[in-house]
């Protein structure tokens, strides 16, 4: 038994030796791995901070050249530039994280597209509190010396807000008391002492554009000036020759903002001629010297009411996400006399000028929750030289001798922009 008990002891003895050797072994065995370990993790953290250096100045760069061209074009420059072969990024990922930036508009109070910012603002790491978007600095004019901005739109449907928690309100009064009229004598163009002043005004008012949206609130800027027919030289048979006609509207749209509400497209152009174009069948009214109408033998006088309507109307619909609306010409005949004389002599013409530039939403008028700010109509209407240009783009040619005059931003256009927000 006691020899028994000896071997299990010397068994024991024997068996922690070759474990102390083992253990040694595998220290000794360990310790390069662990140098290799250490190696290994101190090169990939090198690697990732110079990846992570380069990333910041090839972002730099991309940054850089979308501040002086197009999106989609710095993209492409930018991967044939700073991006081997083999390394090329799709347009749209490079696109992905300039389009997901919406600086802060301080003028708002609230986070607009990048794209909305002039070139200085589009920093937003830094901390800009003058930072506005185009549409708070510039302005809409009503005629040279009148311009409309934002800011006065948005304090008085904030002060009506503010009444109407008191007193309650009908939003119909905040859209009637708001009324800007230019009392330049130059636009009071009216035939008879009891017609009402011609004054060129903006008002807000409201517009159906389509079933979705029925009640839209726009800024309506109109004018109505008058033109006699009596004071033109008729030819024999009763037509007013073409020069005539041209003469008034090119000298009403000298004195007032005809231009600026429904523009023309080319100089020497008319728009209002367009309701007497020789192929309609109110060319019977006009009498061209030149061209395929002119008439060589004398006509009848043409009657008033047949086939001349007393109302006619031309629009420039501009083309939105969710319907039509835009600038409009409507020209409309009186009667200087009632004594029953249907000649056109006794006449006088009424042309109206409109345009209307969507603000918001009817809705959104009484709610206090609803920020109300620049819509992308107010932006298209805004006079170019009322907010920073960015320094690509070629500014406006403003004498209307020069055939770049006429290349402005053309009544008709596509909005993709937003509609409300």
């Amino acid at each position: 038994m006691l020899s028994f008990l000896r071997r299990i002891k010397r068994w024991r003895e024997e068996r922690k030796l070759i474990e102390s050797v083992e253990k040694q072994d595998n220290q000794i065995a360990q310790t390069p791995l662990v140098a290799l370990n250490h190696e290994e993790s101190e090169f990939i953290k090198n690697v990732k901070e110079r990846n992570n250096q380069q990333a910041q100045e090839l972002l730099a760069a991309l940054h850089n050249l979308q501040y002086t061209m197009d999106p989609l074009i710095s993209a492409k420059v930018y991967n044939i530039r700073f991006r081997p072969l083999t390394s090329r990024l799709p347009d749209e990922l490079l696109l992905c994280a300039r389009l997901r930036r919406k600086p802060h508009c301080y003028a708002c109070d609230s986070l607009h597209s990048v794209y909305e910012f002039s070139s200085e603002y589009q920093q937003s790491s830094s901390h800009q509190p003058e930072r506005r978007c185009p549409g708070q600095q510039g302005s809409v004019k009503l005629y040279k010396h009148i311009q409309i901005n934002w800011a006065s739109i948005k304090a008085h449907i904030d002060d009506w807000r503010r009444q109407q928690l008191y007193r309650g309100g009908d939003w119909q009064a905040c859209l009637d008391n708001f009324n800007i009229e230019c009392h330049d004598a130059s636009h009071d163009i009216s035939c008879k002492a009891s017609d009402e002043p011609t004054w060129p005004r903006a008002r807000l008012s409201t517009i159906s554009i389509d079933s979705i949206s029925p009640g839209t609130v726009v800024l309506s800027i109109e004018w109505a000036p008058h033109s006699r027919i009596g004071t033109m030289d008729l030819t024999a048979d009763g037509r007013i020759p073409a020069p005539e006609l041209r003469s008034p509207f090119q000298r009403l749209r000298g004195l007032g903002p005809a231009n600026t509400l429904y523009p023309a497209s080319h100089l020497g152009d008319s728009p209002e001629m367009a309701f007497f174009d020789p192929l309609s069948h109110r060319r019977h009214f006009v009498h061209y010297q030149n061209g395929d109408d002119d008439q060589t033998r004398p006509l009848p006088p043409p009657p008033l009411y047949l086939p001349f309507q007393k109302r006619m109307s031309l629009e420039l619909l501009l083309i939105l996400q969710r319907g039509l609306h835009g600038k409009k010409l409507d020209m409309e005949l009186h009667s200087l006399r009632n004594d029953g004389d249907t000649s056109i002599s006794s006449y006088y013409l009424t042309l109206h000028y409109k345009t209307d530039i969507i603000v918001c939403k009817v809705m959104d008028l009484a709610d206090p929750t609803v920020k109300i700010v620049p819509t992308d109509c107010w932006l298209h209407a805004m006079d170019t030289q009322t907010y920073p240009q960015a320094s690509h783009v070629k500014p406006q040619c403003r004498n209307i001798a020069c055939v770049n005059y006429f290349k402005r931003r053309k009544g008709r256009h596509y909005c993709e922009g937003r509609y409300f927000l």
